[in-house]
């Protein structure tokens, strides 16, 4: 009678550990789709307010509610000027779309030569 307890509880213990796996595995699957379908919202954004640059968005959605979802903007840019105006069309983006998403920086600004010919 003990065996078949044990083993009863065994198999229930089996069954729970492989739900939870597959429950989170799945959680996984479903943000997949959400981070592409908000990379494509603030790439087309972009393309709306600065034309074409050579910038993609990578999101990163959290499976947590504790950490926050983030937005990389990657890419080289040719001024500051340019800079600053994908900045600003990616965060008023994040603000309709996905509020509470933190947008990270990381374009490079390409060298121009300044020097005055004389």
């Amino acid at each position: 009678m003990g065996l078949l307890v044990a083993l009863t509880f065994l198999i229930l213990l089996l069954v729970l550990v492989v739900g939870t796996g597959l429950w989170l595995a799945d959680l996984e699957g479903r943000h997949k789709p959400e981070a592409a379908a908000l990379e494509q919202r603030v790439a087309l954004a972009l393309r709306r307010s600065v034309g074409e640059v050579p910038v993609i968005p990578i999101a990163y959605l959290s499976k947590s509610r504790r950490t926050p979802d983030v937005l990389e903007v990657h890419g080289p840019v040719a001024s500051l000027e340019v800079r600053e105006a994908v900045l600003r069309a990616a965060a008023d983006e994040l603000s309709r779309s996905h509020p509470g998403c933190q947008l990270s920086d990381r374009l490079a600004v390409a060298e121009t030569d300044r020097r005055v010919v004389a």
